[in-house]
């Protein structure tokens, strides 16, 4: 095989590494989002010491109420939780970030 023959591999190879390394990553973001939903409609408001909301039409709390327990956004907690964040630092999703259930 000339040298042209071996960089298109070596390009084609690691093309497909990264494919599959992004394919991972938003697999693993995903999963990271259904499971702080689930967790979210688990717990009630008054568990974790807040009100319960007059009208709400969420099960559990809203995401409002995660990310000022977490100490992040509101914009930031969502986009976690729908899958839409690379770079979560383990400060927001381990119980350490005030969030525990």
């Amino acid at each position: 095989m000339d040298i042209m023959g071996r960089a298109k591999t070596c390009e084609s190879n690691t093309l497909d590494t990264y494919k599959l390394y992004r394919a991972n990553m938003v697999d693993n973001q995903r999963l990271i989002g259904e499971f702080l939903r689930a967790k979210r409609e688990q717990i009630a408001p008054a568990m974790v010491g807040l009100p319960q909301p007059k009208r709400s039409r969420t099960r559990g709390l809203r995401r409002e109420d995660v990310a000022e327990l977490s100490g992040i956004s509101t914009v930031w907690y969502s986009k976690i939780e729908r899958g839409q964040a690379a770079g979560i630092s383990s400060s927001v999703v381990c119980p350490e970030s005030g969030f525990t259930a």
